[in-house]
């Protein structure tokens, strides 16, 4: 039998319309989705701000959730490996962020190298390029001036502690406010930079800026090290304006 002229055939025809309930639960549970999706970023944002991790009524106390809530939400973090619990039961960032970032560093190196390069030529000094790792800074890129031979012991892998050095503490400048911070860290998130002479090397003079991606929390540094104190004024502008444009190419 063949069909009418008024009979429809496609496959649609078949397909049960959504209803109006149907369509609320739809987009019910994919704004439940978002929001566990966002609490879950806030967290580990929350806890790479702070060296010495978080602890689940502190992570609540900041978000002004239940601890019910954070408690879930952490599990899930920990068992994927994005955070990870010490003996004081304080919450650090786990092995997969780390696994992440390796990602982000060769992406930051790439965009970094051309501007390394003309900073170093321009002020005839190392720069370095930093990032962070836990309650570290470390070096993933070193680049000399064309036309100067220098030999400053800054190597790629070297680390160091944040607060301690230009370097390190230009990470923490491009961060949220912490208690009991150098002073220079609490100066240079007006300055836009910080100086240091002789913390991380001997002899050594280390001015640094944070880089910052969009909006988000500055998990790198570009510094220039040098075995005098260049124009301090002039190299600033340099360096923020070298960290500007990097965070910039990364978005």
């Amino acid at each position: 039998m063949k069909p009418t002229l008024d009979q429809d055939t496609s496959p649609s025809s078949n397909t049960t319309p959504i209803s109006s309930l149907q369509k609320d639960k739809l987009r019910k549970r994919n704004s439940q989705g978002s929001q566990t999706l966002a609490r879950g970023i806030e967290i580990l944002e929350l806890i790479a701000e702070v060296p010495g991790g978080l602890t689940v009524p502190e992570i609540a106390a900041r978000m002004s959730l239940d601890r019910a809530i954070i408690s879930r939400l952490i599990k899930t973090l920990e068992e994927r490996g994005y955070v990870k619990r010490d003996l004081g039961r304080r919450f650090r960032l786990g092995s997969r962020v780390l696994q992440l970032a390796r990602s982000v560093k060769y992406d930051l190196r790439d965009a970094a190298g051309p501007i390394l390069g003309d900073l170093a030529d321009a002020l005839g000094a190392s720069v370095i390029l930093l990032i962070r790792d836990g309650d570290e800074a470390v070096v993933i890129e070193v680049v000399e001036p064309t036309q100067v031979s220098l030999d400053l012991s800054f190597r790629l892998g070297s680390r160091h502690p944040l607060a301690i050095g230009a370097e390190g503490m230009a990470i923490l400048v491009g961060g949220p406010p912490l208690r009991n911070e150098r002073p220079e860290i609490t100066a240079g998130r007006t300055a836009g930079y910080v100086v240091s002479a002789g913390e991380v090397h001997e002899g050594t003079w280390g001015l640094a800026a944070p880089i910052n991606v969009g909006t988000s929390v500055a998990q790198a540094s570009i510094g220039v090290i040098s075995i005098r104190p260049l124009p301090e004024h002039d190299t600033a502008a340099l360096v923020m304006d070298a960290a500007k444009r990097i965070g910039v190419a990364m978005i």
